[in-house]
């Protein structure tokens, strides 16, 4: 093989994996934006919510949300959520998040690897992330 053309299959090998890289973390991404179940109800987990359970949790530590205030959840429904329960809430939050990273880091190992070669590889690696 010339090193001409040695050096455009590495090119063409290394673009490919930067497009499993890329949709890799938009897979990531678009899981973290869909959201998880806590408690049967379907909870926000994009990063704006995020941030508002952050936000709550602070307020139970100062002691200024009333207990048992509701909490909007993706379906549009409001329901009550005790302070005592509230921390359960963001720790699904958390753990749908830090999964979907740990999902996404092995993913990435996995390309660097030549094990996973496909998007629909990098789906089926993603599918128990699903919602619900």
């Amino acid at each position: 093989m010339s090193r001409c053309l040695a050096a455009a299959t590495a090119d063409i090998a290394a673009e490919a994996t930067l497009k499993l890289v890329a949709y890799a973390a938009d897979l990531r991404w678009q899981r973290e934006q869909a959201g998880t179940v806590w408690n049967g109800w379907p909870l926000h987990t994009d990063d704006r919510s995020q941030g508002k359970i952050l936000s709550e949790l602070q307020a139970i530590a100062q002691a200024v949300r009333v207990d048992g205030d509701g909490w909007k959840f993706a379906d549009g429904q409001f329901r009550p959520v005790s302070n005592a329960d509230f921390p359960a809430l963001a720790i699904a939050a958390r753990e749908h998040v830090r999964n979907l990273f740990v999902i996404e880091a092995g993913v990435l190992a996995a390309i660097e690897a030549g094990s996973i070669t496909t998007t629909a590889e990098i789906d089926a690696a993603f599918a128990p992330s699903s919602p619900g």
